[in-house]
């Protein structure tokens, strides 16, 4: 038996060689949880009481037996005092467990000394058995736990599994590991080039543990009150991939209506994203952040871990990475640490360097082919590194050959205000210097000034001692909701914050900076993309976001500014002006101008502060007033007048005959693009405030007003003094601007105005979601498609027909058969709209839900016949909304705010008004090599229809005769295949007709003659 248990540690061993090519101390003791136990010198306590704290249960996960520790509860594990005697202190266990979540592994030891000893280490949720080695430098094994227990394991609120535990007397000697071979790549040049800061410690998941630094502790976690961070990712970087999981939160909708889901940084398809965000934009690499003291455990026989995935994203999109390892804070609750250096060894060389392979990769930063490691934290008075260490660590990483960094206070060079006193020959062993600049200066004065009293001298100082210098560079910050202070503390200016640090760092001649941070939103340091604005942040939470200084920037514009900073430091170039643009589109300006009370706490006073969220006033001001009195224009709370959120423009005032007031709500700067539109919301309050409108200034001296040439969707002009608006209602305007003489220019302001050469008394209008984007050209003065005015039509989408229900109730998207209700007259509603009549004689109205009872032609009855494609249209009331079938589980409605599936409409005529006999002709020459085939032809009394479906599909057969009448319809489920379907045509006048088939994956005509 000896001889078998000796031969099984061996063989375990042996495997665990293989795993990570790390040479252990022999076996000392083992216990491998099968059906039955086997074991070596080693033994569990056993409970048979359910209630007690010992009791544990015989379980299978994945095939693989394993021991089951119920949550709360404890394993207690003992070694035979020969094998392990009490007298070891350096010992090393692994143990083997499945890796089901973020949560931790509690383990307790016997220590040297007093009390226990913990040795916990955290999960990372793989789905997969781990074996993790953990090492103890101060074991003190006597079995004086719970039922002789050396050790115990066990997590309060999720059950733990366990395949087996091994343990070795004795230690690891990183410094004696050889140093792996490492790629020739210029390409992984650290020197010139730029990183951030990678943080990945926002987690989330299915429970209340699996949740930190987004909030803590409850499931779903992050909500109002519940909350860690500043500013809020942007979700459509994430939503809708399928390799990135997304988490329910206690948060309400976001305000475009999504759910506010968060994600889990360390996944790999967030991981993936975000790099290959990095290589979309341009920006250079990322410093992996990572907690000491480390090396206490290490992963051992898995190599699915965030690190291998940020490497193999990074040699995926051509980024660079490094390794930063941050020292203990004592201002973070940490504690001395016995072997903290030891520990930073054991992790570089085994974890880093054997597990992961880390400066294997032809990704991994290098100066003259050297890794780079940065050590932050060396220096601060309260980082738990004395001078002894911080030298060792210096020496130990310069041994194996790598090129290291040491991030320092602001004062280092001065060693006083917070800096060690007596690290002038730490800074010196090490290659380069990074000092700290977050909370040092917080405007562009401060950062000139940072610029004289630091970065000249401190750059002067690293030349002369043969250092290199790698200033710190943030993009703004505050942290009221993570800490205390106040929101938008350090602001970013639209990037003018940045780029002033940007500049001063390369009047020194720095080819390299460090960002604070890549995905810092905590402290709202952030480059990564970000919400911009009201749109992109829970409805019931402030947060900081993008254009809350008044210019709105994209998402992903401070990790393109980041890039173009960094290029900026080897570039011949210093532009004193930022040279990309705040946005590349699709929206290039949105302001629904909302703001939000941040709770705040100010000097340990909490204080209610309201803070904008959107990009609402910038540089404002009066630009002319004529003939009025007591008018303002101004951002009012008041729900009941606005259009998205609860904030609105309101613009007020009297007028005394021919008046005009124009006022600038926001300087911008914004290239006119081809396509580009102009589109706003607004609640007309009296006839004079229908002479009100949005109003564009351009940098070529242009104003939008006084370019006849550009129509709102009306058809109108985008003067003021062309009255649009319905009184009581909120309507949509737009305009198309990229197009024509504009096109090469810049929109250099925004203004809302009032206009009119005659009325007098007040006039009042409010403005909502004033947006500039990519759009198509709406406009309707010579519609490419007009709509087929005076002809009887039916409507359907998918393949179920729009019936009126005869005005008895409301209408509905779900017939399946052609009769008097499912048909409409198309009727000219003047200014370029139409309205569609019933069988019953009245109109079809824009309301929710939609009825067949208008009596007149009004803002009520009247729609934008919206042509998508021949045959295929939307319609839009004057609201700016869009009819939805509501695929038929419910009554039409005119709600929809866009254009989806829903929302379109295939058409035809059963009067003569589209298919005329050419057309016809024109179809079936288009179609004629089509599946479709249909005999006998001529026909008399049934004719087959022959053609193939690739799917199954709800179809539409039609047959229209040559004068464009449609004579029959017919709808049924047909699968997919070779289909012949019988046509009774017994009842159709002899003559020539177009028989097509309609459905969701084709469209096929062809000719039919009836005798």
């Amino acid at each position: 038996m000896k001889h078998s248990l000796l031969l099984f540690a061996c063989l375990l061993c042996a495997c665990f060689l293989k795993a990570g090519d790390i040479v252990l101390p022999p076996v000392s003791a083992w216990i491998k949880f099968t059906n039955p136990v086997q074991s070596g010198s080693l033994s569990y306590g056993v409970e048979n009481n359910q209630s007690g704290e010992g009791y544990t249960e015989v379980a299978t996960v994945d095939g693989v037996p394993c021991r089951k520790i119920p949550a709360g509860k404890f394993m207690y594990v003992r070694c035979d005092r020969a094998a392990v005697p009490t007298t070891a202190k350096k010992v090393i266990m692994s143990i083997t467990y499945y890796d089901n979540s973020m949560n931790f592994v509690w383990l307790n030891y016997t220590r040297s000394g007093s009390g226990w000893g913990g040795a916990d280490f955290k999960k990372s949720n793989t789905g997969k058995w781990v074996t993790r080695l953990v090492f103890l430098e101060d074991a003190g094994l006597d079995g004086s736990m719970g039922y002789g227990g050396d050790i115990r394991l066990g997590y309060g609120s999720e059950d733990t599994y366990v395949k087996d535990i091994t343990f070795y007397v004795g230690s690891l000697n990183p410094d004696a590991q050889p140093v792996p071979a490492r790629p020739n790549n210029p390409a992984s040049e650290f020197v010139g080039k730029s990183f951030a800061g990678y943080q990945l410690w926002h987690e989330a998941g299915p429970k209340a543990e699996d949740w930190s630094h987004w909030a803590y502790d409850k499931v779903p976690a992050a909500g109002r009150g519940n909350h860690n961070t500043e500013t809020f990712p942007l979700l459509a970087d994430y939503e809708n991939n399928p390799n990135v999981p997304m988490y329910a939160t206690n948060f309400a909708n976001l305000g475009n209506g999504k759910p506010a889901k968060l994600y889990n940084s360390t996944d790999k398809g967030v991981i993936d994203v975000q790099m290959a965000l990095l290589k979309r934009t341009g920006f250079d690499g990322v410093a992996i952040q990572r907690n000491a003291p480390v090396g206490r455990n290490i992963k051992y026989t898995s190599t699915d871990d965030y690190y291998v995935h940020i490497k193999n994203a990074c040699e995926a999109n051509g980024r660079l990475f490094y390794v930063m390892y941050c020292m203990p804070d004592q201002n973070n609750g940490e504690v001395n640490s016995i072997d903290l250096v030891e520990g930073i060894k054991r992790d570089w060389v085994y974890q880093m360097e054997q597990i992961y392979e880390l400066t294997k990769s032809g990704a991994y930063a290098t100066v003259n082919g050297k890794p780079v490691v940065e050590l932050w934290g060396l220096g601060y008075s309260t980082i738990l590194v004395d001078k002894a260490q911080a030298l060792e660590l210096a020496k130990f990483f310069k041994d194996r050959g790598c090129y290291v960094i040491a991030g320092v206070p602001r004062d280092w060079r001065l060693r006083d205000a917070g800096s060690r006193p007596d690290f002038e020959d730490v800074y010196k062993a090490y290659n380069m210097i990074s000092p700290w600049t977050v909370g040092v200066y917080s405007d562009t004065t401060g950062a000139d000034n940072f610029r004289t009293q630091y970065l000249i001298p401190d750059k002067q100082y690293c030349d002369q001692n043969g250092m290199g210098f790698y200033p710190v560079i943030f993009p703004g910050s505050a942290w009221s909701q993570h800490v205390s202070g106040y929101p938008n503390d350090t602001r970013r200016l639209g990037g003018k914050f940045l780029w002033k640090q940007a500049r001063n760092i390369k009047s020194i001649g720095v080819k390299s900076m460090y960002y604070a941070m890549l995905d810092e939103f905590e402290e709202s340091t952030n480059i990564i993309s970000s919400a911009v604005d009201y749109f992109d942040i829970p409805t019931d939470q402030y947060f900081g976001t993008l254009s809350m200084d008044g210019i709105w920037t994209s998402s992903d514009y401070y990790l393109r500014l980041a890039g173009q900073a960094a290029r900026l430091l080897t570039s011949a170039e210093t532009p004193a002006e930022i040279p990309i643009p705040y946005s590349l589109g699709p929206i290039y300006y949105r302001n629904s101008f909302e703001s939000r009370v941040a709770n705040c706490l100010i000097n340990d006073v909490p204080q209610n502060i309201v803070s904008p969220i959107d990009a609402c006033f910038y540089k404002n001001a009066v630009l002319s007033s004529a003939g009025v009195s007591n008018t303002t224009v101004t951002i009012d709370n008041a729900a009941a007048f606005s259009k998205s959120g609860v904030y609105t423009v309101k613009i007020n005032g009297t007028a005394a005959g021919a008046s005009s007031y124009y006022y600038k709500i926001s300087e911008t700067k914004i290239a006119v693009k081809a396509n580009m539109q102009l589109s706003f919301w607004k609640y007309t309050v009296n006839n004079s405030g229908r002479y009100t409108s949005v109003d564009l200034t351009f940098k070529s001296g242009k104003v939008l007003r006084n370019l006849t040439a550009y129509k709102d969707n009306n058809g109108n002009a985008m003067h003021p003094n062309v009255g649009r608006g319905t009184v009581g209602n909120w309507e949509q305007f737009s305009c198309q601007i990229g197009k024509g003489e504009l096109i090469g220019d810049e929109i250099t302001g925004i203004s809302i105005a009032y206009d009119n050469p005659a009325l007098s008394g007040n006039f009042t209008a409010y403005f909502d979601d004033i947006i500039i984007e990519d759009a198509k050209d709406t406009t309707i003065t010579n519609p490419p498609s007009p709509a087929p005015i005076g002809s009887t039509i039916y409507l359907y989408n998918d393949t179920l027909l729009v019936c009126s229900e005869n005005g008895t109730q409301a209408m509905n998207c779900n017939r399946t058969g052609l009769g008097p209700w499912e048909k409409f007259v198309v009727v000219d509603g003047g200014n370029s709209t139409i309205a569609l009549k019933g069988n019953n004689g009245l109109y079809v109205t824009a309301t929710s839900p939609m009825y067949c009872t208008g009596t007149t032609l009004d803002s009520t009855t009247r729609f934008k016949w919206i042509a998508l494609s021949s045959n295929t249209v939307a319609f839009q009331s004057l609201k700016g909304l869009y009819i939805c079938s509501e695929n038929a589980t419910k009554p039409m409605n005119c709600n929809r705010t866009a254009i989806g599936g829903w929302e379109t409409f295939r058409w035809g005529t059963t009067s003569a008004a589209r298919l005329a006999p050419t057309q016809v002709q024109q179809v079936e020459n288009k179609v004629a090599k089509a599946g479709l085939k249909i005999y006998p032809n001529p026909a008399r009394e049934q004719v087959t229809l022959h053609y193939q479906l690739p799917a199954a599909a709800d179809a539409v057969i039609e047959i229209y005769h040559s004068n464009g009448t449609l004579v029959k319809i017919l709808r049924q489920h047909i699968p997919a295949g070779e289909q012949r379907i019988p046509v009774a045509t017994g009842n159709l006048t002899p003559g020539v007709y177009l028989v097509k088939t309609i459905s969701n994956v084709q469209i096929e005509t062809k000719k039919l003659v009836v005798e």
